[in-house]
Parts: C-alpha cells; structure tokens; sequence
C-alpha cells in the first residue's frame, strides 16, 4: 500500500504528464505563423509558464525521493498531442483555429483541476509546500 509520500509523487508525476503535453500544444501555437503575432506572444508565455512549472513538480518529485518524470505518460501525452493534429490536416485554417483554441482552453482548465486536486490532498496530509 502506498504511503503519502509514494502518492503524492504519482499525483505529481501525473501533473508532469499533464504538462508535458500541453507544452507541445503551446510550442506549436507559438510557431504558428498563421496566428497574430499577439497569438503567438500568449502561446510563448504560456509555453515558459508550463516549462517553469514543469521543472517545479520534477524538483518537488527529487525533494521527496521519487526518481524521473513518468516517461510513459509523458509519451501518451504527446503521441495524443500528435495524433489531435492529425485529425487536423483534412480542415481549413478556420477548422484548425478553433481546434487550436479548444485545446489550449481545455488545457488551461485541465491544469486548474489538477493544481486544485493536488493542493486538496497535500493539504489533508499536511504538506503545505
């Protein structure tokens, strides 16, 4: 059975695959040349913001003793990033705009859950960190 410390590294290497993926969306926005260049300014600070907190869960996994990031995860995560562009190619830039922006909202949320989920549980096991 896992102790708190064994599911808080598997909550937060589930938040890591989470990130990961949604930085291959908001890489791809930022290189879009299709989109505004205010477009590609959100997506770029949107891509540092997820790297930044990504390398914040990997050194909180360190800090309690977990090892690497879940690779496995991580690759689901961005052969489904891959695979939702595929589905894209038969559609026009107009089609492919709102898919885009579909997807980057419903990462937004994604991450406000999880932080939520995750701040809720180190909170009634006493981690505040």
């Amino acid at each position: 059975m896992e102790d708190a410390t064994e599911k808080t590294i598997r909550y937060l290497r589930d938040v890591h695959a989470a990130e990961a993926g949604t930085e291959n969306i908001f890489a791809g926005h930022a290189e879009d040349q299709k989109l505004s260049p205010a477009l590609r300014s959100l997506a770029q600070q949107a891509l540092q913001q997820t790297r930044d907190q990504k390398q914040q869960i990997e050194n909180r996994i360190h800090e309690l003793g977990g090892g690497g990031e879940s690779a496995f995860k991580d690759f689901i995560n961005n052969a489904l990033a891959k695979g939702s562009d595929l589905l894209n190619i038969g559609h026009d830039d107009e089609d492919k705009l709102t898919q885009d922006i579909i997807k980057a909202y419903a990462a937004v949320y994604l991450h406000v859950g999880a932080y939520e989920s995750l701040r809720a549980y180190t909170q009634t096991i006493g981690d505040h960190t």
